[in-house]
């Protein structure tokens, strides 16, 4: 991903100060810039005009409700979260939106009440009946929520370089390369977890070709992770698209990286062939792990 987009964070902000922090630092690190109202300093329009008008040149709108309406401008019936996700609408951008559980503990001092409570009841009623929205518990749990879904998007956006060469590229493949392996990564939990894991996906695409799976490992400059699971012990050979998968809690993920591994994990078959991941956009809500039963969980 070498295209720079620019995500706006509309939310209120004594609440969520933690929560907004850790959100930008999960964006920054897939490499997107962010807009916010710390960042805005000196300008002669008003707030209001101000965030409209980031909002007017951003690609990606991300708004983070918890229980509070934020503030209403005198001339208005609206408060500025609220207008920020409405000219968001009226401009087409891409929104993402994420609210609080109810169920989560939050600061009494931190909740309105009526009228203020209503109208943000009202506000997220809106929300969750124009679009697919996510929730949220700790900083640390909205920033993986962030990331996953913003690298997922884009992913989908901004083409991938790609490890497989498509037939319908203009690019000559040689006739002796036949072992071809895709190496596709995402993240998910498994049901009633609350661990986030790396997913990663080995299927054969070779034409005509077993191929033998031998080495799974996570590396950058300075790290080098094996991905081992006592249910998912290698080597392991797959037949023709047959696809084989295995996982690694986010957090063996060293810091800056733990957010956008997604093209930083190799696979070695038995010829020694090294084949480099890249993100898998095509995941479904629910699905089952490839590879056999599952122990460890």
């Amino acid at each position: 991903m070498n295209k720079v987009m620019k995500a706006f964070l509309s939310s209120t902000y004594i609440d969520l100060i933690e929560h907004r922090k850790l959100a930008v630092e999960a964006l920054e690190r897939l490499g997107q810039e962010v807009g916010r109202m710390e960042v805005f300093g000196a300008r002669p329009e008003e707030p209001i005009k101000a965030c409209l008008s980031e909002i007017e040149v951003c690609d990606i709108f991300i708004g983070i409700y918890a229980h509070r309406y934020g503030y209403i401008p005198s001339d208005s019936q609206t408060s500025i979260i609220e207008a920020e996700y409405n000219h968001a609408l009226e401009h087409q951008r891409p929104i993402f939106c994420f609210m609080v559980n109810e169920d989560y503990p939050w600061p009494p001092k931190m909740i309105d009440e009526h009228p203020s409570k209503a109208r943000l009841q009202h506000f997220k009623r809106k929300i969750s009946e124009a679009l697919v929205r996510d929730d949220f518990t700790t900083p640390e749990a909205l920033a993986f929520k962030i990331a996953s879904s913003i690298g997922r998007y884009l992913t989908q956006t901004i083409p991938s370089s790609g490890s497989v060469i498509s037939k319908d590229s203009g690019v000559h493949e040689h006739k002796s390369i036949d072992r071809i392996l895709k190496l596709g990564v995402h993240q998910a939990q498994f049901v009633n977890s609350p661990v986030l894991y790396y997913f990663i996906n080995a299927t054969n695409l070779s034409p005509n070709r077993t191929l033998e799976l031998t080495h799974i490992w996570y590396e950058d400059e300075t790290h080098h992770i094996p991905v081992m699971r006592s249910s998912r012990p290698l080597p392991v050979r797959l037949d023709v698209d047959q696809s084989w998968e295995t996982w690694i809690d986010v957090y063996q993920i060293p810091e800056p990286n733990r957010f956008s591994a997604f093209e930083n994990f190799r696979a070695r078959i038995s010829t020694g062939t090294v084949f480099n991941s890249e993100a898998n956009p095509n995941v479904p809500p629910y699905g089952f792990v490839p590879g056999g039963p599952i122990h460890e969980i």
